[in-house]
Formats: structure tokens, C-alpha cells, sequence
């Protein structure tokens, strides 16, 4: 990778080890891993090899028991905690009873955006993708 490429996210010695009453057991080894701006990576590997756990250190939302993780420079906490970046997770997380434009309006509104911006918002999310002319249907 060119060195004009910023890290984007950087993991660092990252280890997770989950105590147990028999024996602790290690999800993640002293894995470290960078990732460049505007680089696509694929994480590969059989069930249960640590790529969920290490996608959800990065997104903070599981704790390392050793080395560091960083986004953009940033501790992965203070990045999480300042929205720097957005986490789909692997199971759909839709509310049935919702229609498309209200489920992406859902986390806006939630994070205190009225209801005109969270839907103007959300409109121009859903024409990124593909998805105008699907605001009223259900998932």
C-alpha cells in the first residue's frame, strides 16, 4: 500500500481472553492489523476464529484485554463515543412494524435530530442506495 495512505483503523497487539471457571479462553492473539483510507478488506476464516470479535473491538463495542486500537488516530472508544464511524451489524436489526424511512430515521431521532432533518437525512441515505420509491414499504 502507497504511504500516502492515512490508517484508517489500526490494531495493535490486540488479544481477547474471555476468563472461564476451567480454563480462560483466548479469542484474539496479539492480532494487529491496518487498515488504509479507502482500502476494502475482507476479514476470512472458519466459525468462530475471532473476525466478529475483532470487527467489534474496532467498533468498541467489546473491550481488549491487551494492546490498543485506534480509528483515524483516535482511541476506538472516543471514536465510537463522537460518531466517527458506522457499524452494520450481521443480522438485520429492522422493526417489522416500522417502514423503511422510519427505521433509518430510528437512530437519528434517537440522537436527538428533529423529525424534518432526520427524514431529509434519511431520504438522502436511501437514494444512495438504491432504495427511493421504498420509503412506505415494510421490511
Amino acid at each position: 500500500m502507497p504511504e500516502c495512505f492515512d490508517v484508517a483503523v489500526r490494531a495493535a497487539g490486540v488479544s481477547v481472553v474471555y476468563p472461564a471457571k476451567e480454563h480462560a479462553v483466548t479469542a484474539l492473539a496479539d492480532v494487529s492489523l491496518d487498515i488504509h483510507d479507502g482500502e476494502f478488506v475482507s476479514l476470512i476464516g472458519p466459525s468462530g476464529c475471532g473476525k466478529t470479535t475483532l470487527l467489534r473491538i474496532i467498533a468498541d463495542l467489546e473491550q481488549v484485554t491487551s494492546g490498543t486500537v485506534t480509528i483515524n488516530g483516535t482511541a476506538a472508544r472516543d471514536a465510537r463515543l463522537s460518531r466517527a464511524y458506522g457499524y452494520v451489524f450481521q443480522a438485520p436489526a429492522l422493526f417489522p412494524w416500522r417502514t423503511v424511512l422510519a427505521n433509518v430515521c430510528l437512530p437519528l431521532e434517537i440522537h436527538g435530530i428533529d423529525r424534518a432533518e432526520a427524514k431529509r437525512v434519511a431520504l438522502e441515505h436511501l437514494g444512495r442506495v438504491g432504495l427511493q420509491g421504498f420509503e412506505d414499504k415494510y421490511p
